[in-house]
């Protein structure tokens, strides 16, 4: 199997199909639609999915073993996240809880067979715009179902309300941002369309993280396109954006939230609310990491702690004992020690400042998701079931594919347009 680019087409994997007849990329593509598009009707398929093309993609990896190489930006994302792995395995080793299990983590040691694969299938974005599209008709099909049952409740999929909230949030940044990437006309309104039915069902969800994410989102935004636009232009747009989402925010959910936070950093300190159990599971976390701040309790291990009156978990005025402590830092904090959370941090953040020093604008996509995972990670933990850490680190991976795989070095900061 001979891998080669076309930079001729727009739309790298039908070119391979067509042209070069490279069937192979057909499982890969194929894997990869399923994964993202079952989410919202059977998670358990959407795993198999996930599960499947990792090990899809180390079989490609193996067997064309000759062709393997990596670049520096691709090798900052592997060390990174196999560090954050190696350090999840000492902590689960060291773990006094039958519970403890690095299940979940397990996709980080596919980053590296993944790249090589998505790379070669998705050699621009609009392979990735083409297959968000598709999905995005599966979440359509899913708001149409949604209204003839005239369901009145919060929309989750076939998840939790704030998990599928989040990654719908995701999903419609992601597509925003590939439309100035795109040339063609026809393909930027359908990711427009695309992006209008993600933040749909994220707006249905009626999960209050995602405007950590937005906000993040739009941080990482002004920034970038500050540094070529000047400072004018992208505030004023940014502001415009700021008015248009304003009316669709629910602010009574907002202010009961602020006045919950309030009530729990009072004299009283009531926790009966969901902001107070957040509270209170973040102070229990401080508690865990505090007794274990080298390895922590073990991965997967935080309500088998809770369990075992670790901390005394009634002192924390905790409701019951929780499988996450609703923040991947916290979380991470309690279960892997203040190493681990560096090592979290060092595999977000390194991702960011390659991304930025070798691309620029080019890699908004990339950078805004990192960024977005990080904002909506301060309530929920993302990779507490192992779909949505398939979820987070498969996005993330196909993004950086396309990024890194298509520029070998830094373009002039002439160009106008992104890969």
């Amino acid at each position: 199997m001979q891998i080669l680019h076309s930079e001729k087409s727009h739309y790298g994997y039908f070119h391979r199909w067509l042209s070069e007849g490279k069937l192979w990329t057909v499982p890969v593509v194929c894997l990869i639609f399923i994964f993202f598009a079952v989410q919202p009707w059977n998670f358990d398929l959407a795993k198999y999915a996930g599960e499947l093309l990792c090990l899809y993609a180390l079989f490609l990896m193996i067997k064309e073993y000759r062709s393997i190489s990596f670049r520096q930006p691709e090798m900052v994302l592997i060390v990174s996240g196999l560090l954050y792995f190696l350090w999840l395995c000492i902590s689960y080793w060291t773990s006094g809880y039958d519970r403890a299990s690095v299940d979940n983590y397990l996709v980080f040691l596919f980053i590296a067979p993944l790249l090589f694969t998505l790379r070669y299938t998705f050699n621009r974005y609009e392979s990735v715009a083409i297959v968000l599209f598709m999905v995005s008709l599966s979440y359509l099909m899913y708001v149409v179902y949604m209204h003839n049952l005239d369901y009145q409740g919060r929309w989750h999929g076939d998840e939790n309300a704030v998990n599928f909230g989040n990654g719908m949030t995701l999903y419609g940044i992601i597509s925003l941002l590939l439309i100035p990437s795109l040339r063609s006309t026809r393909l930027r309104l359908l990711m427009m369309l695309a992006a209008g039915v993600f933040l749909y069902c994220a707006y249905k969800s009626g999960t209050r993280g995602n405007i950590l994410g937005l906000f993040a989102a739009g941080a990482v935004v002004l920034f970038v396109i500050e540094r070529r636009l000047g400072f004018v232009r992208p505030v004023a747009i940014c502001a415009l954006l700021l008015v248009a989402v304003l009316p669709f925010l629910n602010w009574q959910k907002i202010n009961q939230t602020y006045q919950n936070t309030v009530n729990y950093f009072s004299e009283q300190k009531d926790a009966s609310s969901s902001a107070g159990q957040r509270l209170a599971l973040w102070t229990y976390s401080s508690c865990l990491a505090v007794n274990h701040p080298t390895t922590g309790v073990g991965p997967g291990a935080f309500r088998s702690a809770q369990l075992a009156n670790e901390c005394n978990p009634k002192n924390y005025l905790l409701r019951g004992a929780s499988y996450q402590s609703h923040s991947v830092y916290f979380n991470t904090l309690a279960t892997a020690g203040f190493p681990g959370l560096i090592a979290l941090l060092v595999f977000f953040i390194s991702t960011l400042i390659v991304s930025y020093r070798n691309y620029r604008h080019k890699a908004l996509p990339l950078m805004t998701a990192v960024v977005t995972m990080m904002g909506y990670g301060l309530t929920v933990d993302l990779f507490f079931m192992k779909v949505l850490a398939l979820r987070h680190v498969i996005i993330l991976v196909l993004l950086a594919a396309v990024l890194y795989g298509h520029y070998c070095s830094r373009r002039p900061e002439s160009e106008n347009s992104y890969p």
